[in-house]
C-alpha cells in the first residue's frame, strides 16, 4: 500500500514536471512546431519516461488545458451565489486568479495562434454560466438567452486579451473593474437592475 502510494506520488510529480515543462516552452515557441524531445529535456527526462505518460504533443496541451478549465470550473462553483451566475463584474473577479495564473501561458499561444482552443472552452464555460443565470432571471427565449450570454462570457475574454496586453502589475479582476467602469461613464445605461450588492448587468445604449 505504502509502496504504491509513493509510486503515484511520483507519477503526479512526473507528469507535473512534463505539464510545467510544456508551459513553460510554450511562451516563446509555438506549439503545433514544439518536439516531445524538447519537452523531455526541459523537464530533465528521457523520452522513454515521457512515453510512458504522454504520445504526442497535443495530448500534453489538451491536459493543460483541461486543468485550466478545471480551475475555472472550481472558482465559479465556490464563489457563486445564484444572483452571481448572470453578472460579469462577478464572474470576472471569481476567475481572476485562475485567468492571472496561466497568463504567460496563454499569452504565449496568442504570440503564435489567432484564438488558441483553451479561449474557446473557457469562452463556452462562461457562456454556460450565465446561460443558466439568466434563465432564473427572467423568460428569456433560446435565441436571446444565447445571444445575451454569448455576448456577456465574449466580453469578459475581450478585456482578458486586453489585459494580457498591459504590464499585468494590476489584477485581472481590478483592470476589468477599471474598464467596465470607464464604460458605465461614457455609456447610458439600458437598464438599472440590480443585484444584492449593486452590480448592474451590463447593458448599455450609446448616449445622444
Amino acid at each position: 500500500m505504502e509502496y504504491a502510494k509513493k509510486l503515484d506520488r511520483r507519477i503526479r510529480k512526473t507528469r507535473e514536471a512534463i505539464i510545467s515543462a510544456f508551459q513553460k516552452l510554450s511562451r516563446s515557441k509555438d506549439v503545433g512546431k514544439m518536439t516531445m524531445t524538447e519537452i523531455a529535456e526541459e523537464a530533465d527526462i528521457d523520452r522513454k519516461t515521457l512515453y510512458n505518460h504522454y504520445k504526442t504533443v497535443e495530448e500534453i496541451r489538451r491536459e493543460k488545458d483541461s486543468k485550466i478549465l478545471a480551475q475555472i470550473d472550481e472558482a465559479l462553483d465556490g464563489g457563486c451565489r445564484d444572483y452571481a451566475l448572470y453578472e460579469p463584474d462577478r464572474i470576472a473577479e471569481l476567475i481572476s486568479d485562475s485567468l492571472g495564473e496561466n497568463a504567460g501561458y496563454i499569452l504565449g499561444l496568442l504570440s503564435h495562434e489567432a484564438n488558441p482552443e483553451i479561449l474557446d472552452g473557457i469562452t463556452d464555460r462562461l457562456r454556460e454560466r450565465f446561460s443558466a443565470g439568466l434563465r432564473r432571471l427572467a423568460p428569456f427565449n433560446p435565441g436571446e438567452l444565447y445571444a445575451l450570454s454569448a455576448y456577456y462570457a465574449t466580453w469578459i475574454i475581450t478585456v482578458y486579451r486586453t489585459w494580457l496586453g498591459t504590464d499585468r502589475k494590476e489584477p485581472f479582476a481590478a483592470y476589468y473593474r477599471d474598464i467596465t467602469g470607464k464604460l458605465r461613464t461614457n455609456l447610458g445605461l439600458i437598464g438599472d437592475r440590480r443585484s444584492e450588492d449593486g452590480s448592474i448587468l451590463l447593458t448599455f445604449d450609446l448616449k445622444d
